[in-house]
């Protein structure tokens, strides 16, 4: 063999000496291609022969083993000097601390501390990467600011007590690592009821109580039967909280136990969610005159938690919020206020009262400088009714000129929408998001239709700035709906969103930069407009209008999305 190169010779590779031994004689070779009886010595050379080979078969699997897990080896090591030239490792240390502080903003991203001896932090899992980002994250204060503990106690055993003292430990190394002065936000929920003798202080109590002062935002669900048992936190009416900017307050420490006055004194506190009230006498428990955001969480329509109300004489933002209760409805007390611009009503695993308790709200507000409304349906059948009169009538009780309508996975007909639009002639921003999960649900659009009424593409028609294009052309209406709108969004199910070309048709209506056309037509330029529909994609040929209006100043997403 001569080399391609020099033209050399190359001597040839030695055969392997097994396999040499192991090559059959002449006498196997013609036994193979025939049909010649076996003497004995040819028996006792094939089983030479397939030993020899069967050596050969291990020999050849160990060495392919070996340059398998070499191979791999090599691999792995290729990656980890390719991994150095990742970019990644250019970040200067500030833009990846910066990046470690938005990966705390994560609601999910909180230290979890409880009972059981759980213990998730979740910055750990940063620093487990190289040492680099030990550093980075051990200095990364955001990472140890969110804290939860769970400390539920259903009995005072030596190993329920012994566990609850655990809590303490990792509780301080995340104050510890979270800096001396950083606002922090704690999420208590402890349960120290049924016990027979009180519960001496747990020491994560008075580690918390001693940063009361850095709490910024503090989630409380707690129920102490004993009190006294925890002088430290009772300290706290003496002292003032004054980094604490908004609580959420789900006990019943103010029923019962006047001694808790701890958040009377707080100077920034201006949101407040309750799932619980004060009674009428302890009404100074907080700071009402600055509250600027209420949220309420009422059990059933008769709840004191109506009453926080007349409290709030600040009050810019309010927000109900119902869960699951099974009580006949009865009527709400009066929900009045001069100063509120934003409301939310949030039905959580709604029920059978669901459309009675809505409609009895709506009976009871009344908001004059009421601007924003945001409805929302959690959980709910599709049979659940929409109050169409007692919204409208709420609306003309209040007299109102609402700028901002939400309305999320709730089902309205497509009268009652066009309907509703009409008595908000001021609206700027409409969000009409529907329930992804009807569309798995009720896939046939006859069953659905049949079922209750839809929305359809003749509310989409009403939008043009001309009029009602349904039947193929302009009719003229003189008050357009919603003549200022500028921001709309959509999220609707494609069993009922079927014609493309009639959106894109009523977006570009509404496209009219110039001051002067809008002095004339008194139709507001859209600004924004956002689509997604559920069950198919969209036709992009139908779409490059708007991808057109973009490039112009329009700010456009359009996704259609098939599960």
């Amino acid at each position: 063999m001569l080399c391609e190169k020099c033209n050399a010779s190359i001597p040839d590779a030695p055969s392997n000496a097994s396999e040499s031994s192991n090559s059959p004689s002449s006498s196997l070779q013609n036994l193979l291609r025939g049909q010649n009886s076996l003497t004995p010595s040819n028996t006792s050379e094939i089983q030479d022969i397939i030993a020899g080979l069967e050596v050969d078969t291990h020999r050849i699997r160990w060495e392919l083993i070996s340059l398998t897990n070499k191979l791999k080896r090599l691999a792995i090591q290729q990656a980890k000097y390719k991994s150095l030239l990742a970019p990644i490792r250019r970040l200067p240390s500030e833009i990846l601390s910066l990046i470690f502080t938005h990966f705390s903003c994560d609601s999910y991203k909180q230290n979890s501390i409880t009972v059981d001896n759980g213990i998730t932090l979740p910055g750990w899992s940063l620093m487990a990467v190289c040492s680099h980002w030990y550093n980075i994250a051990l200095s990364c204060t955001a990472l140890w600011r969110k804290i939860r503990v769970d400390a539920l106690l259903f009995d005072n055993s030596e190993e329920a007590l012994d566990n609850l003292a655990r809590l303490a430990a990792p509780l301080k190394w995340c104050l510890d690592h979270a800096g001396e002065t950083a606002p922090l936000e704690i999420r208590l929920r402890a349960n120290m009821d049924g016990q027979d003798t009180p519960v001496p202080e747990p020491e994560f109590m008075r580690i918390l109580s001693a940063q009361s002062a850095r709490w910024r935002h503090l989630h409380l669900t707690v129920d102490f039967t004993n009190l006294e048992s925890f002088p430290s936190f009772a300290a706290l009416k003496n002292c003032a909280l004054t980094s604490l900017k908004s609580l959420e307050f789900y006990n019943d420490l103010c029923q019962g136990h006047t001694e808790v006055d701890i958040f009377r004194n707080a100077p920034q506190l201006t949101q407040l969610t309750l799932g619980t009230l004060p009674t009428v006498e302890r009404t100074d428990m907080f700071p009402w005159g600055q509250i600027k955001t209420l949220e309420l969480q009422p059990h059933d329509t008769t709840h004191e938690l109506f009453e926080a109300l007349a409290f709030c004489p600040s009050l810019e933002s309010l927000s109900y919020v119902f869960s699951y209760y099974d009580d006949e409805s009865s009527e709400i007390q009066p929900q009045f206020s001069e100063t509120i611009r934003s409301l939310s009503v949030l039905f959580k695993w709604l029920h059978r009262y669901v459309s009675e308790t809505f409609s009895l709200l709506m009976d009871a507000a009344c908001f004059p400088a009421l601007q924003e409304i945001t409805i929302t349906y959690e959980e709910h059948d599709s049979d659940i009714l929409w109050p169409q009169h007692k919204v409208i009538s709420f609306l003309l009780r209040s007299g109102c000129s609402l700028t901002t309508l939400e309305i999320r996975d709730v089902a309205i007909s497509n009268d009652n929408l066009v309907a509703l639009l009409g008595h908000t002639p001021e609206l700027r921003r409409f969000n009409f998001y529907e329930d992804p999960r009807h569309l798995t649900r009720e896939k046939d659009s006859k069953a659905r239709a049949s079922k209750h009424q839809h929305t359809t593409m003749s509310f989409i028609a009403r939008l043009h700035a001309f009029g009602d294009i349904e039947d193929g052309g302009p009719h003229g209406f003189a008050n357009p709906l919603v003549p200022k709108l500028e921001h709309l969004s959509l999220r609707v199910l494609a069993d009922w969103f079927d014609v493309d070309q009639l959106f894109v048709d009523v977006v570009c209506s509404r496209w009219s930069p110039e001051p002067s056309v809008v002095a004339m037509t008194g139709i507001e330029c859209l600004k924004s407009v956002n689509l997604q529909v559920l069950g198919r994609n969209l036709n992009e040929e139908v779409y490059k209008p708007l991808i057109q209006l973009r490039k112009a100043g329009l700010q456009i997403e359009l996704i259609g999305t098939v599960r």
